[in-house]
């Protein structure tokens, strides 16, 4: 297919004498960070230590279970696209339930991503816009965060990103025959999206009004309104049949999420009464480009923006179907979130990542063309600039940590002194952890954990469930520490702290420590109660 940006590139004018070697440079420029990329996410998720308790949570609803009860429901408020589960069902079955395989699909989907994010930036323009994407994405921390975690994040990305690329021979305004194959394979490919990616019902709405333009503007490439009449019922009728089936959660589950998402500040707040309210729209589309293209730079995500809108305005100066597919999952990303059926989090808009490097790439490549003086070294500066801050943390982050105990080795220790007529006890922010390695390393011993919501960490429920366990000579307790790989959230080590701090300081009150093992981010204690039910009245 032709570029169909920028128009400038397709003047009957010959070519520089250097044109082709000009071209050779940026394909090995091109290549050369394709295999960065790969290097870097493949040594993060070889270094990647135990799941984290989300990831436990997910990895606890097929690891263990039968296939007809995938899902039926699911459990421990971990929601995922159904396919997206079964495809990590099918490799635990294959390769085992080590960290490795449970992460593979994710790893995949980021090594997949590059490539495609490049041919899409190549389609669309030229090699020297697929150079640029590249360079924002390489070391972009969240994408190689998700590429090596047990989330569908980063197939978000890379079906977003495809549903694009199936969708861009449809919209050629200049293909001389129609292109029925491709229209097929889109169609399909928008049934099964949903399956794979939640969010991609954005991206198929997008894609649907693109294509409702090039059928009104009689692209020969074009769907026909029947087909796009069927196309408006088949897309949202497969996501409607699989949220209904399979993902639509208790009504309990649903308020702690919604409890949860609202104390995030993750839902728009609709309709905006207040200056502080339209803050919270502005700032979360400023938001995006952080997020994207500026990590860690500070202002940078305001140029960022403008070079984004600067190519959106290039995009609707040449095609507007194109334009509308580019801009309208920020619109309904926002749409959702004011309705409170979607949130704006970090990973939950990892979707978004094509729509919000793709303009920026575009422009990036048409401001270098330029000759006024200096544009060709901003543009290198501005590149830099938001590659640099990400490619520092990266570093940071791909250093090998010091091999340190961790939750594995816990359930080890804890599997082999345990003896019979102990009692255990987990803290709730590690219970789906603990589950998930209890179950692997087949412990089966019972445990007793506290009452927990989503929304809020309430000391009493653990005070109250330690206190059942008075009479016995031997109680372990499992609880979060602050380690090395803690998250940098405030908000997250205060309650970190505090659930180890009620939980030690409750039972050093009812008996004495025997015993306490370091596990990095986990610790394990073991406290002799049998004189606190002795010394009890009752």
């Amino acid at each position: 297919m032709p570029s169909t940006y920028p128009v400038a590139e397709q003047s009957s004018r010959p070519a520089p004498p250097d044109a082709g070697a000009q071209v050779r440079r940026l394909y090995a420029a091109g290549a050369a960070l394709l295999g960065l990329g790969a290097v870097v996410r493949i040594w993060a998720f070889a270094i990647r230590g135990p799941l984290w308790n989300d990831e436990a949570g997910l990895a606890l609803n097929f690891v263990g279970r039968e296939f007809h009860d995938i899902a039926r429901p699911f459990l421990y408020q971990q929601y995922a696209p159904y396919l997206y589960v079964m495809t990590d069902k099918l490799t635990t079955l294959v390769l085992g339930a080590s960290e490795y395989a449970l992460r593979l699909p994710s790893l995949l989907a980021g090594l997949a991503l590059l490539p495609a994010l490049a041919w899409l930036c190549r389609r669309l323009a030229d090699a020297r816009a697929a150079l640029f994407a590249l360079a924002l994405l390489v070391a972009n921390g969240l994408v190689i965060r998700y590429a090596t975690e047990l989330k569908p994040y980063e197939q978000d990305a890379l079906v977003a990103t495809a549903l694009w690329l199936l969708a861009l021979p449809l919209l050629d305004a200049r293909a001389a025959t129609e292109q029925r194959r491709k229209g097929a394979w889109l169609t399909l490919a928008g049934v099964l999206a949903p399956w794979f990616s939640l969010p991609s019902i954005f991206v198929l709405a997008a894609i649907g009004v693109a294509l409702a333009i090039a059928t009104w503007q009689h692209r020969p490439n074009a769907p026909r309104p029947a087909r796009l009449a069927l196309l408006a019922v088949l897309w949202p009728a497969s996501f409607a049949f699989q949220y209904l089936s399979f993902l639509r959660p208790t009504p309990v589950d649903a308020a702690e999420l919604q409890n949860y998402w609202q104390g995030m500040n993750a839902f728009a707040p609709f309709p905006p009464t207040s200056l502080g309210d339209a803050r919270w729209y502005f700032g979360k589309f400023f938001y995006l480009f952080n997020l994207f293209v500026a990590q860690g730079a500070v202002g940078l995500r305001y140029v960022a923006a403008a070079v984004w809108l600067y190519g959106v305005y290039g995009l609707w100066r040449r095609d507007r179907a194109q334009c509308a597919l580019t801009t309208l999952p920020f619109l309904l990303l926002i749409a959702a979130a004011a309705a409170r059926v979607y949130i704006v989090c970090d990973r939950t808009v990892l979707f978004m990542a094509p729509f919000a490097i793709v303009p920026i790439a575009l422009a990036l490549s048409d401001l270098s063309k330029l000759r006024a003086p200096l544009t060709q070294p901003i543009v290198i500066a501005l590149t830099a600039l938001a590659c640099l801050t990400p490619a520092l943390q990266m570093r940071d982050e791909l250093r090998e940590a010091h091999p340190s105990k961790d939750v594995r080795t816990l359930v080890e220790y804890l599997k082999h002194h345990v003896r019979a007529g102990d009692r255990v006890y987990v803290e709730t922010q590690v219970d789906w952890i603990y589950a998930f390695y209890a179950r692997r390393a087949a412990f089966a011993a019972p445990y007793v954990k506290a009452a927990s919501r989503m929304d809020s960490y309430d000391p009493r429920a653990a005070i109250e469930v330690l206190d059942t366990l008075k009479h016995a000579p031997r109680v372990w307790a499992l609880v979060p520490t602050l380690g090395a790989d803690t998250s940098p959230d405030p908000g997250a080590v205060e309650e970190i702290q505090r659930a180890e701090r009620v939980v030690t300081e409750h039972m050093n009150q009812l008996g004495r420590q025997l015993d306490k093992v370091d596990g990095g981010n986990v610790r394990l204690y073991l406290y002799d109660l049998s004189a606190a039910a002795a010394a009890d009245p009752g």
